[in-house]
């Protein structure tokens, strides 16, 4: 007569799985918080790098002023921009101008060389300066992207 076999893991296997499953999540999750905030930096860098490129478009496509505003909210600390078609040459959002607004991670700084807003003219040019350079930060880290404009217009994210 055959001898009946169990089939199935012992308590001592299930232990030990679990065990290493632990020790291997202990180790990797602190390296992923740190990968979070590494993306959402290069994310807004890609974000920013976008919105600069089509103000430029739009301003040599409808032969008007694009502008970018950058500022940081007074209640959260937390720093934000607002992208506008500006109609009157005013550089400030009026009511009957259209704007988008993009709020940055609660971790990000926003930096900036020469005046604000800064923009595009109908002939594709950075509004009001030769060029500048925008630099998003991480707080704490060092880390940063920064997106330049030069004195023609070209844009380059670093």
């Amino acid at each position: 007569m055959p001898k009946y076999q169990e089939k199935g893991f012992t308590l001592v296997e299930l232990i030990t799985v679990i065990s290493i499953v632990a020790i291997i999540s202990a180790i990797a999750l602190p390296n992923m918080a740190g990968m979070i905030k590494d993306y959402r930096l290069r994310s807004a860098g890609r974000q920013l790098f976008s919105t600069l490129q089509r103000l430029k478009m739009r301003a040599v496509k409808e032969n008007i002023d694009t502008k970018i505003y950058f500022d940081q909210d007074g209640t959260s600390g937390q720093y934000f921009y607002q992208s506008f078609v500006d109609t009157d040459d005013d550089d400030a959002i009026d009511t009957d101008e259209a704007f988008d607004r993009v709020d940055l991670d609660e971790n990000l700084t926003i930096a900036y060389t020469g005046s604000n807003p800064k923009g595009f003219t109908p002939r594709g040019r950075p509004y009001g300066t030769t060029g500048s350079t925008i630099t998003i930060s991480l707080n704490y880290t060092g880390k940063q992207v920064q997106i330049v404009m030069n004195s023609v217009g070209n844009i380059r994210a670093q």
